[in-house]
């Protein structure tokens, strides 16, 4: 029977994770070296010196290897392991032969251009020698280079169907597993037949057991004594640790969600290495006192690890649940609940330790197929009660009623966690039917997968939980640091979308990382997606464009970098250059919002050259865009283009007084679809820029035009017209702010009904002082007017008087304001009578 299926272990996780740092160094490093050097990673490769035929004959070698023992298969059988190893065999002369294709295909395409310099030879005329010599030589490398390329193409593609075979043959042989049953452990046969092989089992073990026997019995007391003191000083380092890390979290981090993140993820790491620590100084101790074969030194190096794992489960599941710290636990759980689950972590980590160490001795002393099935139904079902036992622990833990049940009733579990745990009962049900009846494989596989998948979840949800944590806290800090978000600086917003965009992109990575975890049993796991993600910076054709992941970064970070350029250049232009000129306010504002409008267009324009993509690529898309832009954008691009004429030719700018239609204020700011105009009440008025451009638009202070004051006054008909004048005029000339050129002037406008009609008329520096200094004169003139006892014509008013009759009434009527009278006549005018 093949080996039965098992979670990835220390070695492998640990072999994933190593994967992992690498590519994402390697991507790090190729985005560096892709925004220094424009086709850096493509120079890197024409500069490595390669033998492409030794690489490739290597690469054809190992294809050729794995195909034989392809081929022998029906014969020799191999297992999962043999399998891999054959895949990562065949994934490797793939890599190599596609490295090889990379590097020479540069040469090729120089040797290409310069016999493209060459041109193609007269017929009439005879070819220099040198000439004739130096086109001979390119084309023999162009065909041989050619040649290479197409033989190192080939082998890829080779290489690449051997691997997806082999993927093939291990998802169907997984399922052959899942499926072969033996000998129920319920039946008598079962135990004959591990009985009937204990003999021989025993003799296998036989030169191990010796081996291990006399390097603990050569070893000196010393040798006992010094592990002794090593394991007794790992222990105390264990709680100095965590006396210091308990100090640390309470006195150095602030209080919340971050300081128990970190506790929790402190404690799995103390776990872990706890465990590890001695069980490795013990092998140390067994190896130093005798030289231990090969078989027996790997096996202590697989225990270590296996130490090691199970510390991770033991830590993991107290950093959790927290029994002995309430305040400290990061999920919801509660008091009762982390009680009675307490025990299952290091019930858990024991099985699975023990389980697994038995596992990795049976495969290397080659027990018999019944002993290897007795170890993994037994660690299988140990598994299944154990998740047992937890889950009754749970339903009694959700079903006792606290004391004080009637002033807090239990919320109702949710329905998602109700469905997960009836799966979770099936799922535990089946593994045992099927371990009872003979299907160990199926039934094993169930029951470590479900610990597998507890596992990872609680990996992730503790990893997603600080990734939070920590960016909450960056948030919190930067909040303190930068005020009120609405009133925050730039810098403090660009820095807090910046924690929170590498928040989801964390927790993302995290749970992609997981979901691989998860499927590796299944022949999609960690180390198949590396290698997809190995091969993405090939590109991704898209049309005739071919998109790289290394040129993506490289155009992003091309774009940040543009966009920052541009507005500190622009901040620089409007706060420091432009005020050194002569340019006028408004003037230096358009030429700075011009400036950034450009700087932004050739930012733009330089991210799409750095991913592969230039102007010309696109102005098809341009093309087909204009019909849209002409019927759903019009209006949009009428204001830009308007708003751009307006920062241009400058009939209007900032700082303007202007009247279109109904609205008539200041000009604050040109955007680029619209204009805000502040009005006197201090409200902003946001107007289109084509009104600005289709409409009239009155604009009172245009080349700054000087100001006009008029004031009109009606004085009686008997009155003295020059006294008037003289007054007026000295009020007029004695202003201020009234200018001498041109002179001020008192005119006498007419003679009507009411009396003279005087018009005095003065020129002030703006037009916005116009109103303020008529105000002022007014009150000057009045004031001399009623010094020179010269009175004012008062206004005409006509009232109706009510007869003296109740069946007829006349309301009274004042005319230009005046207040109605019931009770007087006019003395101008008599009453009318009615008929």
């Amino acid at each position: 029977m093949p080996p039965l299926c098992r979670p990835a272990c220390p070695a492998s996780v640990k072999t994933i994770l190593q994967k992992m740092h690498k590519a994402l160094a390697l991507a790090v490093l190729l985005a560096f070296v892709g925004f220094a050097l424009p086709g850096g990673a493509h120079a890197a490769d024409a500069d490595t010196k390669i033998e492409p035929d030794k690489v490739l004959d290597a690469a054809r070698a190992q294809i050729n290897a794995v195909q034989k023992k392809l081929d022998a298969l029906p014969d020799k059988p191999l297992d999962d392991t043999q399998l891999a190893e054959l895949r990562t065999t065949a994934l490797d002369a793939q890599t190599q032969a596609e490295a090889v294709a990379t590097a020479i295909e540069p040469q090729l395409t120089s040797v290409n251009a310069r016999l493209a310099e060459l041109g193609v030879p007269a017929e009439a005329t005879p070819e220099a020698p040198d000439v004739a010599v130096q086109r001979k030589q390119l084309t023999k490398n162009s065909s041989t280079l050619d040649a290479q390329i197409k033989l190192a193409r080939l082998i890829a593609v080779e290489a690449g169907q051997t691997a997806e075979q082999l993927l093939k043959l291990r998802r169907t042989q997984f399922q052959a597993q899942l499926g072969q049953r033996t000998s129920s452990i319920l039946a008598a046969t079962f135990w004959d037949d591990l009985l009937d092989e204990s003999p021989r089992d025993l003799e296998r073990l036989a030169p191990l057991r010796k081996e291990l026997g006399a390097a603990l019995a050569g070893a000196s007391l010393i040798a006992y004594i010094v592990a002794l003191l090593g394991v007794a000083l790992i222990f105390a380092l264990r709680a100095l640790a965590g006396r210091a890390l308990m100090r640390m979290s309470t006195t150095r981090i602030a209080p919340g969600r971050l300081r128990r993140s970190l506790h929790a993820l402190v404690l799995v790491l103390l776990g872990t290495a706890t465990p590890g620590l001695v069980a490795g100084v013990l092998c140390l101790g067994i190896s130093l006192s005798a030289s231990l074969s090969g078989s027996l030194a790997s096996l202590l190096n697989q225990w270590v690890g296996i130490a090691c794992f199970g510390g991770f489960v033991a830590g993991l599941g107290k950093a959790l649940l927290a029994p002995d710290r309430p305040s400290w636990r990061l999920p919801r759980i509660n008091d009762e609940l982390a009680l009675r689950l307490r025990w299952f972590p290091l019930a858990l980590a024991i099985v699975i330790s023990l389980g697994w160490a038995a596992q990795r001795l049976s495969i290397l002393v080659n027990a018999s197929l019944v002993a290897t099935v007795a170890q993994d139904c037994i660690m299988a079902l140990a598994l299944a009660l154990i998740i047992v036992l937890a889950m009754l622990r749970l339903r009694r833990a959700s079903r006792s009623a606290p004391d004080d049940a009637q002033k807090a009733p239990a919320q109702p579990a949710p329905v998602w966690l109700a469905v997960l745990l009836g799966v979770l009962w099936l799922a535990v049900i089946f593994s045992i039917v099927s371990l009872l009846v003979g299907y160990v494989a199926l039934g094993s596989f169930i029951a470590k997968q479900l610990v597998w998948f507890a596992l990872v979840a609680s990996s992730a949800y503790l990893v997603t939980g600080l990734i939070d944590d920590a960016c909450a806290s960056l948030l919190a800090s930067a909040k303190r640091h930068g005020g009120d978000e609405s009133n925050a600086r730039p810098m403090s917003r660009a820095r807090s979308q910046a924690i929170v965009l590498l928040s989801g992109v964390a927790r993302l990575l995290v749970v992609l990382f997981a979901l691989t975890l998860l499927l590796s049993p299944f022949g999609g796991g960690a180390a198949e997606w590396l290698r997809q993600l190995d091969h993405l910076h090939t590109g991704i054709a898209i049309g005739e464009v071919q998109i790289r992941p290394t040129a993506v970064l490289t155009a992003i970070l091309v774009l940040l970098l543009g966009f920052g350029v541009v507005r500190q250049l622009q901040h620089w232009l409007a706060d420091q250059y432009l005020p050194t000129t002569g340019l006028d306010p408004g003037m230096r504002l358009s030429a700075a919002t011009l400036f950034g409008y450009a700087g932004y267009v050739v930012a733009i324009s330089l991210a799409l050259s750095a991913v592969g993509i230039s102007l010309e690529r696109v102005a098809w898309i341009a093309s087909a865009l204009s019909v849209g832009i002409g019927f759903g954008l019009q209006a949009v691009v009428q204001n830009f283009v308007s708003g751009l004429i307006l920062l241009a030719e400058r009939p209007v700018k900032v700082g303007d007084w202007v009247a279109l239609g109904g609205v008539e204020g200041d000009i604050r700011r040109i955007n680029v679809r619209a204009t805000e105009i502040q009005m006197g009440d201090r409200s902003t008025v946001i107007v289109p820029n084509s009104e600005f451009i289709t409409k009239v638009v009155r604009n009172v202070t245009h080349a700054n035009p000087l100001g006009r004051v008029q004031i009109k006054l009606a004085l009686p008909v008997n009155t003295h017209a020059e006294k008037v004048h003289g007054l007026m005029l000295a009020a007029l000339q004695e202003n201020g702010e009234v200018l001498d050129e041109p002179a001020p002037d008192v005119m006498l406008d007419g003679i009507d009904a009411t009396g003279l009609v005087f018009n005095a008329t003065g020129y002030v520096g703006s037009p916005r002082a116009a109103y303020r200094v008529r105000s002022a004169l007014l009150f000057e003139i009045l004031k001399q007017l009623r010094e020179a006892g010269l009175p004012l014509v008062n206004p005409p008013t006509m009232v109706l008087k009510e007869q003296d009759r109740a069946d007829t009434a006349a309301p009274d009527i004042s005319a230009f304001g005046g207040a109605a009278d019931s009770g007087t006549q006019s003395p101008d005018k008599p009453a009318p009578e009615k008929d």
